[in-house]
């Protein structure tokens, strides 16, 4: 009775109907039990044509519930990963700017060192280096009178970036002494006066453009530039000479110049 309830009223009459009447017959034809077997049938037809008008919608029901639900666990799982890329901490922000690096400076000599012929000493922006020296001897001296002792050839180099201004006089920014402690006179550096055989002493002031370089000399170009220091090399207690040098940003830089 609950099945003939739920189906739409023209069905279920014709249900009771045909009911009714078999039970109301005590004995029924063959052509009356065809005609309730076709009655039946068509019940039969039109109770599944009613259930298929009503599964398809429950079925829609039931697969909108299941997308519903596969469209929040979808958002659930992605919703983290999407806050984080857009949402980064300031810690995690790149800086994608071109940031031109600065000129690696190598450190300044340290003080109080001794450094040997061909070392140079760094001090601000400023590098001095002794290149080379030579004896000045009884068979290489230009003229009779000319002292014994060293030619000591010099170079200044603007390390920094930016122009270095350097003013030097040979009596005042250099001076030596040997191994037993006797202050060696500066002679000056060569002139071009008598075959290069002469010495004076000069003020000098250039200024040294970044990574230029200058061999320090009174100017004249005619001669090779050196420094002459008088030493007594016929002395055989004399093995060493120490050259200190002040110059521009270069304080007490020193050099050690071997003798024997």
């Amino acid at each position: 009775m609950l099945r003939i309830f739920s189906l739409p009223p023209i069905v279920g009459i014709l249900l009771i109907f045909s009911i009714s009447a078999c039970v109301s017959a005590p004995q029924i034809s063959n052509q009356q039990e065809r005609q309730l077997q076709a009655t039946i049938s068509a019940l039969k037809t039109r109770v599944a044509q009613q259930e298929n008008r009503i599964t398809p919608s429950t079925s829609e029901q039931q697969l909108q519930a299941t997308v519903s639900a596969l469209q929040t666990q979808i958002a659930q799982q992605i919703t983290p990963s999407v806050t984080t890329a857009i949402s980064p901490t300031a810690s995690e922000i790149p800086l994608e700017r071109e940031v031109t690096p600065s000129p690696t400076l190598a450190p300044d000599t340290p003080p109080d060192s001794i450094l040997e012929v061909g070392e140079s000493w760094r001090q601000g922006d400023l590098m001095l280096t002794l290149l080379s020296f030579s004896f000045v001897t009884d068979d290489t001296k230009l003229s009779i009178n000319e002292p014994l002792g060293i030619l000591t050839v010099w170079k200044i180099t603007n390390k920094g970036t930016t122009p270095v201004l350097v003013t030097f006089r040979s009596t005042e920014q250099f001076s030596a002494k040997d191994n037993l402690g006797r202050v060696l006179g500066i002679e000056g550096f060569r002139t071009g006066f008598n075959t290069c055989a002469g010495f004076v002493h000069c003020d000098v002031t250039f200024v040294l453009e970044p990574g230029q370089s200058r061999h320090l000399s009174c100017g004249r170009d005619d001669c090779a530039p050196g420094l002459k220091i008088d030493v007594n090399l016929s002395d055989p207690e004399v093995t060493e000479v120490i050259i200190t040098v002040n110059i521009g940003t270069i304080k007490d830089a020193r050099w050690r110049v071997k003798i024997r």
